[in-house]
């Protein structure tokens, strides 16, 4: 990915600033859409000089490419998370709270992953980090099915996992981009858990009183 900030803060106000113009920048995605961001109204938002915000991003795709990989990293960071506390639970469990952590992951930030989404796949060098993010999905999910594979009837955990990220991920979307839901909805994690123990041919009813 092309460089994504110019330099990183160091002190605490230097940091705070960056978060103003961050935070600012997803609100002007968010209401305006890309074509209609620009670093002024970025930094008009954020309460900072223009000449501020190029001391840490040189335009407003840096910006969003920045965005973007914090969205990335935070999503991330709570599969592993689930993953890891989940470690001698069944299947269904591993499910539940990986799908729990995920959407409240998604929920955390409302529609702007969904945005964000649809702008990067406009930019250059965006695809790449995109293409690692779900790819990282794909094989902590494969592992997690290796390890229960007496559990499942599937054939190819690479695949089986890459189905399933790609199915759990375009339903989010889809109800990000909605807007009259909310995913900590517990009813829609219940529709997710339908799809995902449907596939793999596992009890919903029973992963519902574990």
């Amino acid at each position: 990915m092309p460089e994504s900030q110019r330099k990183e803060p160091r002190q605490d106000r230097a940091r705070a600033t960056v978060e103003a113009i961050l935070e600012a920048a997803a609100q002007v995605l968010v209401a305006e859409g890309h074509a209609r961001l620009n670093t002024t109204k970025v930094a008009r938002r954020a309460g900072v000089s223009v000449g501020t915000l190029y001391q840490y991003f040189a335009d407003k795709d840096t910006l969003i490419r920045k965005l973007f990989e914090r969205h990335t990293e935070t999503v991330l960071a709570a599969m592993r998370e689930a993953a890891a506390s989940t470690v001698g639970s069944h299947l269904q469990t591993r499910i539940r709270v990986a799908l729990k952590a995920l959407l409240a992951a998604k929920a955390a930030e409302g529609i702007l992953g969904a945005v964000l989404l649809t702008t990067v796949l406009e930019l250059d060098g965006c695809h790449a980090a995109m293409s690692e993010g779900l790819a990282y999905s794909r094989n902590l999910l494969a592992s997690i099915l290796e390890e229960h594979r007496h559990e499942i009837d599937i054939e190819d955990a690479s695949l089986a996992a890459s189905t399933m990220v790609a199915a759990v991920d375009g339903v989010i979307n889809a109800w990000l981009f909605d807007g009259s839901l909310h995913l900590d909805a517990p009813k829609l994690q219940e529709e997710l858990m339908r799809l995902t123990l449907g596939y793999l041919g596992l009890d919903h009813t029973e992963a519902r009183v574990r």
